[in-house]
């Protein structure tokens, strides 16, 4: 017998349903089965309830359940902070080498728009140009990007919300998207 299988609400079909399948836990499911095909048995398991990650896990979208489910990532990303942090160290190190020869790519092909980024940067760190604190589309404020229209003309831009800054680009048809392992228009 292995720990898993003394462990504490094993040995239940409410376990096996969760996803253990410990010797004990089948037995549990197939001897339940067996009562309700005789007509015997407890009746179905019982559906989880709004306001629970299970219930996210199961399809539903409602805010109570998206919440539940939030906290659940969270207290799952606080429990297992070390391991998670190597995986993502793991992660970033096997694929240093993509991602290192896709960025030279992008810097090579797009050095006209990578310069008007630069000169942008340059200007607003030095005072030329304020960057404001909302969006020149919309009116609303938050996070504001820069969009260049013309990357000859680096210091002529608006000045967009992350949204209506995708919304533009969506529009212009420049968004790109990540295919198969490489990046296409």
């Amino acid at each position: 017998m292995t720990i898993r299988e003394t462990s504490v609400g094993h040995g239940t079909e409410t376990q096996y349903a969760a996803g253990c399948r410990c010797e004990s836990c089948r037995a549990a499911s197939a001897h339940n089965r067996r009562l309700r095909r005789a007509g015997l048995g407890p009746g179905p398991l019982p559906k989880a309830t709004h306001g629970t990650a299970s219930k996210y896990s199961h399809g539903c979208r409602c805010e109570s359940c998206h919440i539940a489910m939030s906290e659940y990532h969270r207290q799952h990303r606080l429990a297992n902070r070390e391991i998670l942090r190597e995986k993502d160290r793991a992660y970033y190190r096997r694929t240093r080498e993509v991602r290192l020869a896709y960025q030279a790519r992008w810097r090579e092909e797009n050095q006209e728009k990578r310069n008007a980024q630069h000169r942008l940067q340059r200007a607003v760190k030095a005072g030329k140009l304020t960057r404001p604190n909302h969006c020149e589309r919309c009116s609303i404020p938050g996070r504001i990007d820069a969009h260049h229209t013309d990357y000859s003309k680096p210091l002529d831009v608006q000045w967009l919300c992350t949204s209506c800054h995708m919304t533009e680009h969506k529009n212009r048809e420049q968004v790109r998207t990540f295919k198969w392992g490489r990046w296409g228009t």
